[in-house]
């Protein structure tokens, strides 16, 4: 695991690898299946 992903991990955010810039670009942007979503651990 690395420093970012730990210091996420911290703050309770769970980081999500979505692989190349390519592909997880297109995921996340507007209108894409993960445009605005947080995701949290509920713990």
């Amino acid at each position: 695991m690395g420093q970012f992903t730990r210091l996420l991990t911290e703050f309770g955010f769970a980081p999500v690898d979505l692989g190349a810039l390519r592909e997880g670009g297109a995921l996340m942007q507007l209108g894409g299946p993960l445009s605005g979503k947080h995701f949290l651990f509920q713990g």
